[in-house]
């Protein structure tokens, strides 16, 4: 086998992933799932006329949402099939199925505009993987068995960049700079535990996180995962409380020293009960439990759902990732974690500054089974050196 060639195991595993990603893109796009009979309505003629010129913010909103809907389908599309064109292709036929289908859906509208959208974020998302690979390597490739870098660990530092620095539009002038800096020094105190004690587990767990993706200078990459807390300044509605700051700085300068992977991963779980439990006011009355996977977010505010979900992410797959890394098997992670969020939901049923729903322990497993596409290597030799401990710690080079 050649050297950069694909583990065929990998493959498999990119191509559940890959599937994962197409069944969530049609869950959401076809949500609510009410359909209409349109007598003579030819879908295809419907999608080509559909093309809309107007341009305003709320076109913008939604070029914005579909271009990042579809970059995970490039993304993955690439790892799978190495070819631009095929992971293209997929991410376009997509589209243009799932815009057909909504001709017969009241709720959505048909858009050429959309579909070209899709069509650039699947193209930025095989920019994106393979700007990923140039960091880590080929992904799922034999050689990268010699270079211990972790993709799922970049890949987590890629969502809490992406969550810090959502919705990405630019403050609209300096009098809402002036505003938050004035934000700033007023509204939180520097020591205020809410907003220290998070920061201290976030930038802890994402120390850990570079280390494990080959970062080798590690006072430089501490200090430079600290820079979306500045570039928050200049984003609309994002503040960089100094309590933030601090907390962000104490755990990035902590994650220097050597590593213990079973104190991150306590912290983050902490931290996710309290964030899933607060503010602890409890109602005597239960309120309704979702059973069906992502209607809360499908139904909250685009910018609110986008930013809650990211945050949740994040969140459980540091959990997960930390746990393995404190050396318990991803398997068992998936259920521990999955088990725990079903727990918090449970709860919230009596909390109801929530919304109680079978969705957050679903995402812990999709996260754990995407952790574990990533670094497919690196379990399975793992596992060879226990089945074969007379050969020592080290791996034969094939």
């Amino acid at each position: 086998m050649p050297p950069n060639s694909i583990d065929p195991v990998f493959r498999r595993k990119l191509a559940a992933l890959l599937a994962f990603v197409i069944a969530l893109i049609l869950y959401g796009s076809l949500y609510p799932w009410e359909f209409e009979v349109m007598p003579g309505l030819n879908p295809v003629l419907h999608l080509l006329h559909s093309w809309d010129s107007e341009m305003n913010r709320f076109v913008l909103r939604d070029i914005g949402i579909n271009v990042l809907l579809y970059m995970p389908v490039g993304f993955v599309g690439w790892l799978l099939f190495r070819r631009m064109p095929v992971a293209v292709a997929i991410g376009f036929a997509l589209s243009c199925a799932v815009e057909m289908i909504q001709s017969y859906e009241p709720a959505r509208q048909t858009s050429l505009v959309d579909v070209t959208t899709n069509t650039i974020g699947t193209v930025l998302g095989v920019i994106g993987a393979r700007m990923f690979e140039g960091v880590v390597g080929t992904v799922g490739a034999r050689l990268a068995a010699r270079r211990k870098r972790d993709a799922s660990a970049l890949m987590l530092l890629a969502v809490l960049a992406a969550w810090l620095l959502f919705p990405f539009f630019p403050v609209p002038g300096r009098a809402a700079m002036m505003e938050k800096l004035r934000a700033m020094a007023t509204e939180h105190s520097p020591f205020d535990p809410a907003l220290l004690l998070p920061a201290i587990a976030i930038w802890y767990a994402a120390g850990l996180m570079i280390r494990a993706a080959g970062m080798r200078r590690k006072w430089l990459w501490a200090g430079l995962s600290l820079a979306p807390l500045g570039a928050e300044l200049l984003i609309v509605h994002l503040v960089p409380w100094p309590a933030t700051i601090i907390g962000a700085a104490l755990g990035a300068v902590l994650a220097v020293f050597p590593p213990v992977a079973v104190a991150g991963a306590i912290a983050v779980i902490l931290m996710t009960v309290m964030r899933g439990l607060a503010p602890f006011h409890f109602a005597g009355t239960p309120q309704p439990f979702l059973w069906i996977p992502f209607e809360g977010f499908l139904s909250m505010d685009w910018e609110t759902g986008v930013s809650v979900l990211l945050q949740k992410v994040f969140f459980y797959g540091a959990a997960i990732w930390l746990l393995r890394e404190a050396g318990l098997r991803l398997g068992w992670t998936a259920v521990l974690v999955a088990t725990m969020l079903g727990a918090i939901e449970a709860v919230q049923v009596y909390i109801p500054a929530h919304t109680p729903e079978i969705t957050d322990p679903l995402l812990a497993l999709l996260l754990a089974f995407g952790i574990g596409a990533l670094s497919p290597v690196r379990a399975r030799t793992v596992s060879r050196m226990r089945a074969s401990p007379s050969r020592g710690t080290g791996t034969r080079s094939q």
